[in-house]
């Protein structure tokens, strides 16, 4: 964990496993994150876990050998966790579950990839990940409702990674389909006014997010 600007390194989970995919809850005060248990050719077991932003309190949320729990963030409200689920080696699913490990809710259940959740700033719907249209072969970015309802597919050009913007009118995401190389783009959340954002030949552009701004500072949506 660092400040914004680089400084003030500090380390949180200090253990002999793996520790990733960390994300805030709502005020700043819990982490939710993932933790690889075992992961080999025929056993694997990463679990959901949660903690205090000190390091302290860990509650592993999940407790299931044999199935991936992970990418969890937290909701708006605070009130639910989104994470993506693999109990098969094969295949991930969307899930919800309360921060107190209850509650575990499938939104999608199909014999295809959903990953990488992210809510709408409002709580309403969630973007994420998945190769729906074209299983095994090209991942696109989707939007459902918060109930898992109306699954909607918003890329045809491949699409991964999908963060809101603070105010919710815009989508950041990654993409390797629309040129030779791993861009940032962004989109309306209905799909509309694609635009590169990045465009560097000799890198690759991952797992993008986007600064928080005050409701009172956030400036009108531009028409880009």
């Amino acid at each position: 964990m660092t400040y914004a600007n680089g400084t003030g390194l500090r380390q949180v989970a200090n253990n002999k496993v793996d520790d990733g995919g960390p994300a805030w809850s709502p005020d700043g005060e819990r982490l939710v994150f993932h933790r690889v248990l075992d992961y080999s050719e025929n056993h694997f077991n990463i679990d959901l876990m949660t903690m205090r932003a000190d390091g302290t309190h860990e509650s592993n949320l999940t407790r299931s050998p044999g199935v991936v729990d992970h990418y969890g963030i937290w909701s708006p409200d605070g009130r639910e966790i989104v994470f993506a689920l693999d109990d098969s080696g094969l295949e991930n699913d969307i899930y919800t579950i309360r921060p107190d490990g209850s509650h575990l809710r499938p939104l999608t259940s199909t014999p295809t990839d959903e990953e990488h959740p992210d809510w709408s700033p409002d709580g309403q719907r969630i973007a994420f990940h998945a190769d729906a249209a074209m299983p095994g072969e090209q991942w696109d970015i989707y939007v459902m409702r918060r109930d898992g309802s109306f699954p909607t597919r918003l890329t045809t050009a491949t699409g991964y990674h999908p963060a809101w913007s603070p105010n919710g009118r815009k989508i950041i995401f990654v993409s390797d389909g629309l040129t030779d190389d791993v861009e940032l783009y962004t989109m309306r959340a209905d799909g509309s006014r694609l635009k590169q954002r990045t465009e560097r030949p000799e890198g690759k552009d991952n797992h993008p997010d986007w600064q928080p701004v005050p409701k009172d500072a956030r400036a009108e949506d531009d028409d880009d």
